[in-house]
């Protein structure tokens, strides 16, 4: 390719030469000339065919870079979504473990309420009831202790 340009700009350097030795208005010098911008015109041509190709490459490498680039930025948004999704997972798990802790304890506390109570309301009314082996309540702490299990309205 740079071979026929060389060629090219060394005939026409040639011809514009040529043109001196030839009589001005002459057919000679008009065919000459017309040889001349027809070859010039040829080497335009050719310059812009060039110019064109060398753009069209261009265009290709930078789509090519900017599809590489935008795969690139699709399969990063992709990581980053999956990343939030898997937080999202392990925050909703967390929470969850946090709530099942907040049951159980809950849970623990009434029966705790429940249980402490009545543990010790056993173990006071089997005293009482040992203090009181006559069978008759007769100790003030035993009547309030029997009022206590009484259900109120």
């Amino acid at each position: 390719m740079e071979e026929i340009k060389k060629l090219m700009d060394e005939e026409i350097i040639s011809q514009i030469n040529g043109l001196k030795a030839l009589k001005a208005g002459s057919q000679e010098q008009t065919a000459a000339v017309k040889n001349l911008t027809a070859l010039y015109e040829s080497r335009i041509n050719e310059e812009k065919v060039r110019l064109d190709a060398e753009d069209k490459k261009e265009k290709r490498e930078m789509d090519r870079d900017q599809h590489r680039a935008d795969e690139a930025l699709k399969r990063d948004q992709a990581a980053e979504e999956k990343a939030a999704r898997e937080r999202d997972i392990q925050l909703k798990e967390a929470e969850l473990d946090d709530r099942k802790t907040d049951r159980l304890f809950r849970a623990g506390i009434a029966m705790l309420e429940l249980g402490v109570p009545l543990v010790c309301y056993g173990h006071w009314f089997r005293k009482g009831l040992k203090f009181e082996e006559t069978g008759s309540i007769t100790s003030s702490m035993m009547r309030n202790l029997i009022n206590k299990f009484k259900t109120k309205k």
